[in-house]
Protein backbone atom coordinates (compact mmCIF):
# COMPACT_ATOMS: atom_id res chain seq x y z
CA UNK A 1 0.00 0.00 0.00
CA UNK A 2 0.93 3.16 -1.03
CA UNK A 3 3.61 2.61 -3.42
CA UNK A 4 3.87 4.57 -6.60
CA UNK A 5 5.39 3.02 -9.93
CA UNK A 6 6.67 5.74 -12.41
CA UNK A 7 6.36 3.77 -16.00
CA UNK A 8 6.96 4.53 -19.45
CA UNK A 9 3.51 6.09 -21.05
CA UNK A 10 1.61 2.66 -21.82
CA UNK A 11 -0.09 4.44 -24.92
CA UNK A 12 2.71 6.01 -26.10
CA UNK A 13 1.22 9.40 -25.64
CA UNK A 14 3.67 11.41 -22.69
CA UNK A 15 6.84 11.30 -21.56
CA UNK A 16 6.69 9.16 -18.13
CA UNK A 17 3.76 8.22 -16.02
CA UNK A 18 2.62 7.57 -12.10
CA UNK A 19 0.28 4.86 -10.94
CA UNK A 20 -0.34 3.76 -7.88
CA UNK A 21 0.74 0.10 -7.56
CA UNK A 22 -3.34 -1.05 -6.62
CA UNK A 23 -4.23 0.48 -10.01
CA UNK A 24 -1.78 -1.33 -11.78
CA UNK A 25 -3.29 -4.82 -9.91
CA UNK A 26 -6.89 -4.05 -11.72
CA UNK A 27 -8.02 -6.79 -14.84
CA UNK A 28 -7.51 -4.04 -17.34
CA UNK A 29 -3.79 -3.99 -16.78
CA UNK A 30 -3.17 -7.31 -16.41
CA UNK A 31 -4.92 -8.56 -19.96
CA UNK A 32 -2.89 -5.58 -21.86
CA UNK A 33 -0.43 -7.11 -24.88
CA UNK A 34 1.96 -4.39 -23.61
CA UNK A 35 4.38 -4.88 -20.81
CA UNK A 36 4.74 -2.07 -18.44
CA UNK A 37 8.59 -0.96 -18.17
CA UNK A 38 9.01 0.47 -14.12
CA UNK A 39 12.07 3.23 -14.19
CA UNK A 40 10.95 4.74 -10.71
CA UNK A 41 9.60 3.39 -7.30
CA UNK A 42 8.80 5.79 -4.53
CA UNK A 43 6.61 4.91 -0.99
CA UNK A 44 4.25 8.13 -2.04
CA UNK A 45 3.33 10.33 -4.64
CA UNK A 46 5.23 13.29 -3.86
CA UNK A 47 8.49 11.30 -4.14
CA UNK A 48 7.29 9.65 -7.62
CA UNK A 49 6.83 13.21 -8.79
CA UNK A 50 10.38 14.18 -7.64
CA UNK A 51 11.86 10.70 -9.82
CA UNK A 52 10.15 12.29 -12.69
CA UNK A 53 11.09 15.80 -12.09
CA UNK A 54 15.14 14.78 -12.04
CA UNK A 55 14.65 12.10 -15.10
CA UNK A 56 13.51 15.34 -16.83
CA UNK A 57 15.91 17.20 -15.51
CA UNK A 58 19.24 15.05 -16.65
CA UNK A 59 17.29 14.63 -20.00
CA UNK A 60 16.92 18.23 -20.69
CA UNK A 61 20.77 18.34 -19.41
CA UNK A 62 22.10 15.82 -21.64
CA UNK A 63 20.44 17.62 -24.30
CA UNK A 64 18.35 14.31 -25.93
CA UNK A 65 14.95 16.15 -25.71
CA UNK A 66 12.18 14.02 -24.70
CA UNK A 67 12.91 10.72 -25.70
CA UNK A 68 13.34 8.94 -22.61
CA UNK A 69 13.44 5.53 -23.55
CA UNK A 70 16.00 6.33 -25.93
CA UNK A 71 17.50 8.41 -22.49
CA UNK A 72 17.41 4.74 -20.16
CA UNK A 73 18.41 2.92 -22.68
CA UNK A 74 15.31 0.89 -23.03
Amino acid sequence: PGLHLVTLPLFDDGILEIYDYNQLLQPFYKTMDDKIVIVGISKDRAGANDIVMELVQRMCDAGNGFNVREFLGI
